[in-house]
């Protein structure tokens, strides 16, 4: 950026917080990345020391947290609110 920082690249999940998905997604590709790097992948490394990487694991908290309680062994994946 024009403050000589890396470019940074923000990663989110749970958007909508019956898409549990997302959330799978974001882990599995943070765990392969780092994976990767570990393992001396050239493309990963140059990925991890040019960009600032920001991982936000849940933009909806109280929406996954509702979820929760409103359904508690699973279910609840409606796209409506409501019953």
């Amino acid at each position: 950026d024009e403050r000589g920082g890396k470019p940074a690249v923000l990663y989110t999940a749970l958007l909508h917080a019956r898409e549990p998905a997302s959330l799978a997604c974001l882990l599995h590709f943070l765990r392969a990345l780092l994976h990767s790097a570990e393992e001396g992948d050239p493309g990963a490394a140059e990925l991890l020391s040019r960009r600032k990487l920001l991982f936000l694991p849940s933009l909806n908290p109280d929406g996954w947290a509702w979820n929760e309680r409103r359904w508690p062994r699973g279910g609840g994946m409606k796209r409506k609110n409501g019953l």
